[in-house]
């Protein structure tokens, strides 16, 4: 009897210990569909959102072809007499980034209008007309309109001898306006290269010209010929311009990583490393929906240095200029590594600089203002942001999904209209009232929303955060 009692109770066990499994199971996959439910929600808000936003530019276009920020003040920081030739490229990168083509009716008059402006802006001084934000973003828009897929495909293929098939004068198969348009720019660009190595308002800063002093500001003469700032989009520039044939040497770019690693911090408190974790493995449970789990350290993990950047060499340490070091070291690594010219010393240098900006973000991460400077310049820091996690190839920073957290701050920031506008975006900028500033941006500030939500920063061909065979060129 004793011995039916027991097999009858190991029967219960196991029988229990099933039902157990079975229901954990079912949880489980709730859970799973539960997360692909909300990514798939998640998705179609994205896409409604950059549908809006873009829209609500589309219609902000002037007879002309160009764009203006409207309501403000006639001096100050945005004037229209001064910025409008900048505002409007910029809107027309975002609209191009956002799926509009150049045979689209409000893209051919914003082309027009670029077309028979922007040779004028390299022939005087125009600052800050013709600086280096807007021309490099000009760059990057026609980049995005005119290389077509057929251009992307022959850009990886070789014929039998290994030898590139790429049309080695128009690899890219720009028009030949488009063409010459970035190569004229790109050698501006290099034209007026600071000393050092970086870049700034080149028309205005570089060329004799100082613009003046703002009021309650520092004199102009505090400026210098140089900023981390115009580097970035200038860098994002000569990268489009590299993969299309054009040249920047081994020595300008060695020599622009030095200059950025000299913007960095000099010290700062150790952190240990959070590498992302790989992504589930396909067939593994839960694998198609599941997220990664967040990086965790473990003891052995290596430490860096949370070391930021600043604007220029006497200012303060910021998150936008934080992503724009982290950005700008990252381009110049992606560069040599597409060439095969990065050498063993600069690979470490150069990785010693990303881990550190990575750890500083790690450390000072926020969406909801820019890390050490507030509500100043807010949506230009999230801009900032997509562009450091899209190059570096980080989808956490910390152990925060920065796309997801700042895709749903944004989310929930859009107006009705399909535009942004967040309050006091330039804090005390420049003219603007303590506390608070009388300009409007709008316009700006849903560019740069639509430019994180679209993701759409060119990306490496090599992971630039892991290179495990590098190449040593003869003079490395």
């Amino acid at each position: 009897m004793r011995k039916v009692l027991l097999i009858l109770a190991a029967f219960l066990l196991v029988a229990t210990t099933a039902a157990r499994a079975d229901d954990e199971n079912d949880a489980e996959a709730k859970a799973a569909m539960a997360r692909k439910k909300a990514d798939i929600i998640f998705q179609a808000r994205v896409r409604r959102a950059i549908g809006a936003g873009a829209h609500w530019i589309a219609e902000r276009q002037k007879h002309d072809g160009s764009f203006e920020l409207s309501d403000n003040p006639r001096d100050g920081p945005f004037p229209e007499s001064r910025h409008g030739f900048g505002v409007s490229v910029l809107c027309l990168y975002t609209l191009a980034d956002c799926g509009y083509d150049a045979d689209h009716p409000v893209v051919k008059k914003a082309l027009a209008h670029v077309r028979k402006r922007y040779r004028s802006l390299l022939k005087g001084d125009h600052w800050p007309q013709a600086s280096a934000y807007t021309l490099a973003l000009l760059v990057l828009g026609l980049h995005t309109l005119f290389v077509t897929p057929e251009a992307r495909d022959a850009a990886v293929e070789r014929d039998r001898y290994g030898k590139d098939k790429r049309d080695a004068k128009n690899p890219c198969g720009y028009p030949t306006w488009v063409r010459a348009a970035i190569k004229e720019i790109l050698d501006w660009f290099m034209e007026n290269q600071a000393e050092t190595g970086l870049f700034r308002y080149p028309a205005g800063f570089n060329m004799g010209t100082r613009p003046p002093a703002m009021p309650g500001g520092p004199p102009a003469s505090h400026f210098g010929d140089e900023d981390l700032s115009n580097t970035q989009y200038v860098l994002l520039a000569l990268w489009a311009g590299s993969r299309c044939g054009y040249v920047v040497s081994r020595e300008q770019l060695e020599r622009i990583a030095g200059r950025l690693l000299e913007y960095q911090e000099r010290t700062g408190p150790a952190v240990p490393r959070r590498p992302d974790p790989a992504a589930p493995q396909p067939g593994a449970e839960g694998a198609r929906y599941a997220p990664p789990t967040p990086p965790g350290t473990g003891e052995g993990a290596p430490r860096d240095a949370a070391r930021g950047f600043p604007y220029t060499l006497d200012a303060p340490v910021t998150g936008s200029m934080t992503t724009a070091g982290l950005s700008s070291l990252a381009i110049v690594k992606a560069m040599l590594l597409e060439r095969d010219e990065l050498s063993r010393d600069w690979r470490d240098k150069i990785d010693r600089g990303l881990w550190d900006a990575i750890a500083w973000l790690d450390t000072n991460f926020s969406v909801h203002a820019n890390p050490g400077a507030g509500s100043m310049w807010h949506y230009y820091y999230l801009y900032g942001l997509e562009r450091a996690g899209v190059i570096a190839g980080k989808r956490y920073l910390g152990d925060h999904d920065w796309y997801r957290e700042g895709a749903e701050l944004l989310l929930d920031a859009q107006t009705e209209s399909g535009a942004w506008e967040p309050p006091d975006q330039l804090g005390g900028f420049g003219a603007g009232m303590p506390g608070g500033s009388p300009y409007r941006t709008s316009l700006l500030d849903t560019c740069f929303a639509l430019l994180f939500l679209k993701r759409a920063t060119i990306k490496p061909d090599r992971p630039i955060l892991e290179n495990p065979r590098p190449v040593t060129t003869k003079g490395g």
